[in-house]
């Protein structure tokens, strides 16, 4: 019998596999965990164990704290939505706009559809040359 006063895992592992030895009518499945505890392999697979666990909760803590895939969508539809008005009151197409700051009009479509996020620098060259304040292109 092993010790494992301290290792409620180790001990009801070790009840697993003499209930499997004797299952089988062998005694292989003891003889092994035997060999990893003494070995010390056996802590080394329950320490990386806990190290995935802790890790995975980590995660799952940086996932929680991340601001949902809706907020950024809604936030580029937002921009979008400002750079239409923009354009429509300068009355200008979305092939002259994206000719000047330089896009596709294909992309300026999806930009104002939100299917596009802008970087901060076609944020820039957008609010130039429609002639308004970079702030007016901020999500709310």
């Amino acid at each position: 019998m092993i010790r494992a006063k301290r290792d409620p895992e180790m001990l009801a592992e070790w009840e697993e596999a003499k209930a499997r030895d004797e299952a089988e009518g062998r005694s292989t499945h003891k003889m092994l965990l035997w060999d990893r505890i003494h070995t010390g392999a056996y802590h080394i697979e329950k320490r990386r164990r806990e190290l995935r666990q802790k890790a995975s909760e980590r995660r799952a803590r940086a996932l929680s704290l991340r601001p949902d895939k809706d907020d950024g969508e809604l936030g580029a539809r937002r921009i979008g939505d400002a750079v239409a008005v923009a354009r429509r009151k300068g009355r200008l197409t979305q092939a002259k706009l994206a000719e000047a700051v330089g896009f596709t009009r294909s992309s300026l479509a999806h930009i104002e559809s939100g299917r596009k996020r802008l970087t901060f620098d076609e944020a820039c060259r957008l609010a130039d040359a429609l002639a308004i304040p970079l702030e007016q292109l901020r999500p709310t």
